[in-house]
């Protein structure tokens, strides 16, 4: 929300230090989202312009791996004038060469346009700007949020956070396509989050039902529900993120009792199983709960976790 991004450093996970900031990005601001790429440089979305265009596009952004600012390109596209896209979320292929961003604001109280944008990954050019069709009564197409490529890096699923599903496919041609699959029912269903794609494997929180569905996308046009884990109803999923080469998941919620919460995958059956071990006190509820006012560096009070990942220098010690 200040604007600014810190780089961490977890050579030894028990004592991180702050190892200094990124630089800011002329033209562009509210950095959002990173992606390490092959080369060791650092691609970023931001939601927003310089207020100098109709709409106040965001835009992206490269770093190198400390965090200096190299360059950076605008969502702004002559064929949407005026649009809101709030440069949100990005996925990478180098087998296409491309990149994909979303347009959600982390600000909801800010105009939005509804669309998906492909750049090419090696110039970051802006190839096209694609709309969502507007879906009536139930607004799915609201909102696009995370966006993965699947393995062959010419086609992506993508989710929006009110609970639609997409397939992207001919990525490296000249005429990309955007398909609805899927549209959970509203308005049980709200608050898709960050989503994992593992294998043929899509697994999606729902805040709002407090659960995560796990799809089989084998066939990416007839998602195929293959599992449920329920959370209690303290518990939104939002963010879930992988332990490299281990079946464990971390999964993040906030609310009034933020916690966070580790579980087992099964890559064979698509089955979500709670690692009860992660705990703060062995006769405690499951996960690690943020709502505490005292921390190792003092008395700070509820902390938010709205993301989390797993420290790879911590991986021998699992």
């Amino acid at each position: 929300m200040t604007g600014r991004t810190y780089l961490f450093d977890f050579a030894e996970p028990l004592n991180p230090r702050i190892a200094g900031t990124a630089d800011s990005v002329p033209g562009l601001h509210s950095p959002h989202s990173y992606t390490r790429l092959a080369d060791g440089t650092v691609l970023a979305t931001l939601q927003f312009g310089d207020g100098k265009t109709k709409g106040d596009a965001g835009g992206l952004a490269l770093f190198t791996p400390e965090g200096r600012f190299i360059r950076s390109v605008s969502s702004v596209d002559p064929a949407f004038p005026g649009a809101g896209i709030r440069t949100y979320s990005l996925d990478v292929s180098a087998a296409s060469d491309r990149v994909i961003t979303t347009s959600t604001p982390m600000d909801t109280a800010s105009t939005t346009a509804d669309v998906v944008q492909l750049w090419r990954l090696s110039d970051l050019k802006l190839l096209r700007t694609i709309p969502f069709p507007r879906t009536s009564p139930d607004s799915s197409s609201r909102y696009p949020f995370e966006v993965r490529f699947f393995p062959d890096g010419r086609s992506a699923i993508l989710n929006t956070y009110n609970c639609g599903f997409y397939l992207l496919s001919g990525l490296d041609g000249e005429a990309p396509t955007l398909e609805p699959v899927l549209a959970l029912a509203h308005p049980k269903h709200i608050g898709c989050g960050v989503p994992l794609l593992i294998g043929t494997w899509w697994i999606m929180p729902v805040g709002s039902t407090h659960e995560f569905i796990v799809y089989d996308v084998t066939d990416p046009r007839k998602p195929r529900r293959a599992s449920t884990l329920t959370t209690d109803s303290t518990f939104f999923p939002h963010w879930m993120s992988r332990e490299e080469g281990s079946n464990r998941i971390v999964l993040s919620a906030e609310g009034t009792q933020p916690s966070v919460r580790i579980v087992r995958f099964d890559s064979t059956t698509g089955a979500l199983a709670w690692d009860d071990r992660f705990r703060d006190t062995p006769d405690g509820p499951p996960g690690v709960r943020f709502d505490r006012a005292d921390w190792p560096h003092g008395k700070s009070g509820l902390a938010q976790p709205h993301g989390a990942v797993f420290s790879r220098a911590a991986a021998a010690t699992r």
